[in-house]
């Protein structure tokens, strides 16, 4: 069966199947908006204003809270239940027709300063994330969340200074996160002879093997 939604009034970006809600997804476009859709009736049940647009989204694993990063540069955490506000209030969207309900904010936080996207994953059922993105040197980088307090990355940690953007994907059976992207290496190597130093430093080259980080 193919199904058909309408709604989004820019490319859409992003695409989440619920984790436990049979034909429930979210979508993300460049018309800065969320929409929650029920596939099995093909109609959208919600949608949320942002002040930018979204560049990536996750739910959480049962589906209670929902991850957004956004071009604005910020980290942000809702429940897309909710309909009264809480902690930070987003500006008020634009009048149309449709539902536009106000989002509870469970925290929000400054994400990667970088102008190129951002992307985040939720880390099974831990309450932590891990969002990659870069930073105002154009430097790739990973952070770790604690959802308790956006306020500053539990970690952060430089990875290099490639330009190709780093997806991160989490195996919530193994624990461990893997970062997919174009990798580029700089290896150089030093020889020493009494005296005399030689250093050799071979052609960059890319591979798509991905990064793996295992979260204890």
């Amino acid at each position: 069966m193919i199904v058909t939604l309408r709604g989004h009034k820019k490319r859409i970006d992003v695409i989440k199947f619920h984790p436990s809600a049979g034909n429930v997804l979210a979508s993300a476009s460049f018309d800065k908006s969320i929409k929650l859709w029920d596939a099995s009736v093909e109609t959208e049940k919600l949608s949320y204003d942002f002040p930018d647009s979204v560049f990536s989204i996750d739910w959480n694993y049962n589906g209670s809270l929902l991850a957004v990063m956004g071009k604005d540069k910020k980290i942000r955490i809702f429940d897309p239940r909710a309909s009264s506000i809480a902690q930070v209030r987003l500006p008020p969207p634009a009048p149309k027709r449709g539902l536009t309900p106000k989002i509870l904010l469970f925290q929000e936080g400054a994400s990667h300063e970088g102008v190129k996207p951002s992307y985040v994953v939720w880390l099974g059922d831990a309450d932590r994330l891990a969002s990659t993105g870069f930073t105002k040197m154009r430097e790739r980088e990973l952070a770790i969340w604690d959802v308790r307090d956006l306020s500053k990355p539990a970690k952060r940690e430089g990875l290099d200074s490639s330009t190709g953007v780093i997806i991160p994907l989490f195996d919530n059976d193994a624990k461990i996160l893997y970062l997919a992207g174009k990798v580029t290496h700089n290896t150089t190597t030093t020889t020493q002879h009494s005296t005399t130093k030689t250093q050799h430093t071979p052609p960059k080259h890319t591979t798509s093997s991905p990064r793996i980080h295992n979260i204890g």
